[in-house]
């Protein structure tokens, strides 16, 4: 019985050390007006994206039976799925 009574204000010393270390993160990025790394990543994805449909666009041109034939073996597989028993 001791021991679990001593643990009890160590227990509260430890959660109270994480929500301040918590909210000290909060403060820094609140503070933060930067917005650098947003950014940046937000063109980044953007530049994937476009570069990635304008080479999917290529290929179809390119290749269209070969598209047809994985969109015809996807469907397949999809249309044997049951969701609910």
């Amino acid at each position: 019985m001791q021991k679990l009574m001593s643990l009890e204000p160590r227990r509260r010393k430890n959660l109270r050390a994480r929500i301040q270390t918590l909210r000290s993160g909060f403060r820094n990025l609140a503070r933060d007006r930067r917005g650098e790394g947003y950014l940046d990543m937000a063109m980044k994805i953007l530049i994937v994206v476009v570069i990635g449909a304008a080479i999917l666009a290529i290929m179809n041109v390119a290749m269209p039976d070969l598209f047809q034939s994985l969109i015809d073996k996807i469907t397949g597989e999809l249309n044997n799925v049951t969701v609910l028993p």
